[in-house]
């Protein structure tokens, strides 16, 4: 009684139904301190030679887990570290809840609530580089965020770092 045709594709193929909201780069390759909101359709970074656009990219990049830091990834004068703060939101038709489908829920913990009317979820981590201990290159680890409602702002959820290069 088994049914031995496939499952039905899913809408989005392999992709995940959820985009990058919004991103904040600290003391990045000489960034001192970078906002970005992206669209959920189509965002175009558009700048002359040397203004930052492939160093977002490359510390969205790094975030993403799609690269690791370097050690020229720490070029603001001073700075001991580097932030990169990402927040991901579902992608959601308009009218509908704008929460995370099934498949994005069961990877992601800790998705937070952004509000009850109508409900908003999101998902949101930083990634700090910091220099090697060998004195080459730069390690990175990353820390789930949450939302303060209070102040509108992600914090640190300070129990849950893990190291993820060297």
């Amino acid at each position: 009684d088994l049914d031995p045709s496939p499952p039905a594709a899913h809408p989005l193929g392999d992709f995940a139904s959820a985009f990058v909201e919004s991103m904040r780069v600290q003391n990045f390759r000489g960034l001192q301190d970078c906002a970005l909101e992206l669209e959920r359709d189509l965002t175009l970074l558009v700048g002359p030679n040397n203004s930052g656009k492939s160093r977002l990219l490359r510390a969205l990049a790094i975030a993403l887990g799609a690269i690791g830091p370097a050690g020229d990834d720490l070029t603001v004068a001073g700075a001991e570290t580097s932030t990169i703060d990402v927040v991901i939101a579902p992608l959601s038709d308009p009218g509908t809840p704008d929460e995370f489908d099934a498949r994005v829920r069961r990877r992601l913990r800790d998705i937070q609530p952004i509000g009850t009317d109508p409900v908003h979820e999101r998902f949101a981590w930083r990634t700090t580089l910091w220099p090697s201990s060998e004195g080459w290159g730069a390690v990175s680890m990353w820390s789930i965020l949450v939302f303060d409602a209070a102040t509108g702002q992600w914090v640190p959820h300070a129990s849950d770092r893990v190291p993820t290069s060297d």
